[in-house]
């Protein structure tokens, strides 16, 4: 503010004074913007019993005229730096390389590829586990749908239409989680089943000696099956994917028709009937197992209909279970629910 726009108040305290003290000199002049600043402030904090004339003695106008040297005064201009954006940009740079690295290392061990008929889709699983030394449970079945630890392998692979068996990919197959199960659904292919597998996450064979359970609804179809499995392969280092397809199986139509059977480590299809027989027909099955060595005993809706012998595969890498319709025109579907894993302890 220049000399000349100042109150003549403060224009006269810049005239020549006689020289005083140091301490006092001082003194004054550390009070002196002191002085200024309560002189400034003085038409805002003046009490209520001040006389109608004096209120009105200073104008709207310069009320709000004083304001700006109020500011002057006692409110220093402050200076803002400009803002630069390079902190901004290496923040995101190092962030976004940060997720590069971390998909980068960890995406192999999410998706694990294992050259089976099936990909595998991890959850949250400390390695010293004890998966399969322990009853284990799930209502709804399925990497998405249990968080409870276990792995779930689903079954994309199916063979193709050719003399050499070659393995295709499947991507026909959805799965979605309900409350009350996991809800499977077939679009294409429909003559070979779409599989969920249990089993370990190292892939280490199931113990010699357990039980297993699962409930099965079929939803949309006339001629559907279901299945459960016991004895899932695990194709050895240098194998192809035209391996690992081993199983021996219980198969219920939902007219109450079932087979026990033996399914081709390299073909897939049906090898050998162990046993057959029929149930009353139904749309909702509990498919059971008991398996004790080479000796399965299976069960349907509680009651054992076989008990069977097969030494051609001697151990068990999963626990499957899936649904299949080869006369089917359209989509089928089927809700797998309350699956049941129980090692049996032998003394």
């Amino acid at each position: 503010m220049r000399p000349e726009d100042r109150p003549d108040e403060e224009q006269t305290g810049t005239e020549p004074r006689m020289e005083e003290p140091t301490a006092a000199h001082d003194e004054e002049a550390t009070n002196a913007p002191a002085e200024r600043a309560e002189e400034a402030v003085v038409p805002a904090l003046e009490e209520d019993g001040s006389t109608e004339q004096e209120e009105s003695a200073s104008s709207p106008e310069e009320v709000v005229s004083a304001l700006p040297e109020l500011e002057e005064i006692v409110q220093p201009p402050v200076q803002r730096r400009p803002v630069s954006m390079a902190p901004r940009f290496t923040l995101v740079t190092t962030l976004l390389l940060f997720l590069a690295t971390a998909l980068a290392v960890g995406l192999p061990s999410f998706f694990l590829s294992r050259h089976t008929p099936e990909q595998t889709i991890y959850k949250s699983m400390s390695l010293a586990d004890p998966l399969l030394t322990r009853p284990y449970s799930a209502t709804a079945p399925g990497s998405r749908c249990d968080l409870g630890g276990a792995r779930w392998a689903i079954g994309q692979y199916f063979k193709a239409a050719s003399s050499s068996q070659e393995s295709a990919f499947d991507a026909t197959t959805e799965m979605s989680c309900k409350s009350d199960g996991l809800l499977v659904t077939k679009k294409d292919h429909f003559g070979d089943y779409t599989t969920l597998v249990f089993e370990d996450r190292d892939s280490t064979a199931l113990p010699h000696h357990f039980k297993t359970q699962i409930s099965a609804t079929i939803l949309s179809s006339q001629k559907a099956s279901i299945e459960l499995g016991v004895r899932v392969q695990k194709p050895a280092a240098t194998a192809s994917e035209n391996s690992g397809y081993g199983n021996d199986t219980l198969t219920v139509c939902e007219d109450g028709t079932w087979e026990v059977r033996r399914v081709g480590d390299t073909s897939g299809t049906v090898a050998t009937v162990l046993a057959h027989g029929k149930v009353q027909p139904a749309k909702t099955f509990t498919l059971a197992a008991e398996v004790n060595g080479p000796v399965m005993a299976f069960s349907i809706n509680e009651h054992v209909v076989a008990t069977v012998s097969d030494i051609t595969y001697p151990t068990s890498h999963g626990i499957s279970f899936g649904v299949v319709d080869p006369t089917a025109k359209a989509a089928l579907s089927a809700l797998f629910s309350h699956f049941t894993y129980t090692p049996i302890s032998q003394s």
